[in-house]
C-alpha cells in the first residue's frame, strides 16, 4: 500500500510541474488518495481487524466490493496508474508516433480512473464516519478493550515494564547525594 501511494504521489508531482494550472488539481488528489487510505487503515485495525482489507458486512457496501473483489480492486488499481502515465506521456512526448495510442489509453481509463478517486472519497468519509462511532464507544471503554486485543503483545509485554519503571531506583540517582560533585558546589551556596 505504501508503495502505490508513493508511486501516485510521485506521478501526481511530476504531473503539477508539467500542468502547472492544474497543480491544485493534483495536490487534492494526493491529499485525498492519502487520507483516505491512511484513515480506512487506521479506522480497520482500531476497530480490530489484522487488515485494512478485511472489510465486515456492516461497512459501506462500496467499500466492501472494492476490497472483496481481486478483479474490482485490481481493474481500479490498474486503470487509476495508467491514467496518471497516459496523461503523463500525452504532456510530456507530444510528437511521438505513439501519442494516438496515449490518447487511446488516457479516453479508456479515464471512467476507471473518477471511479477510484470517487471510492476515495466513499472510503474516507465511511473510515471517518467509523472512528467517529469508535470514539463515542471509546467513552463507555469498549475501544479500550479492543485495541488492547489489537495491539496486546505490545501492550502486555509493556505493563511489567511501566510497572517496575516507577519502583526502579537508578544508581545515578542513589548516589547523587554522596556525590562530590554535590557537595564540590556547597561553598558556593553558602557565599551567597
Amino acid at each position: 500500500m505504501v508503495t502505490d501511494r508513493f508511486g501516485t504521489a510521485c506521478l501526481c508531482v511530476v504531473l503539477a510541474g508539467l500542468l502547472p494550472a492544474f497543480a491544485w488539481a493534483f495536490q487534492l488528489l494526493i491529499a485525498l488518495d492519502l487520507s483516505s487510505h491512511f484513515y480506512h487503515m487506521y479506522a480497520s485495525l482500531i476497530g480490530g481487524s489484522t487488515s485494512h482489507k478485511q472489510v465486515d458486512r456492516s461497512k459501506n457496501i462500496i467499500i466492501r466490493l472494492y476490497y472483496s473483489s481481486r478483479f474490482v480492486l485490481t481493474v481500479l488499481c490498474l486503470f487509476n496508474e495508467y491514467f496518471y502515465v497516459a496523461l503523463f506521456m500525452r504532456v510530456a512526448d507530444t510528437t511521438s508516433p505513439l501519442a494516438p495510442l496515449w490518447t487511446l489509453v488516457l479516453y479508456v481509463s479515464t471512467p476507471f480512473w473518477a471511479v477510484k478517486q470517487s471510492i476515495n472519497v466513499v472510503q474516507l468519509a465511511s473510515a471517518a464516519h467509523a472512528l467517529v462511532l469508535m470514539d463515542e464507544k471509546d467513552l463507555d471503554g469498549d475501544i479500550l478493550r479492543r485495541r488492547t486485543q489489537s495491539f496486546g503483545s505490545i501492550v502486555q509485554a509493556a505493563k511489567p515494564l511501566l510497572a517496575n519503571a516507577a519502583t526502579v531506583e537508578t544508581p545515578a540517582v542513589a548516589q547523587e547525594a554522596s556525590s562530590p560533585t554535590t557537595a564540590s558546589f556547597s561553598h558556593l551556596k553558602k557565599a551567597d
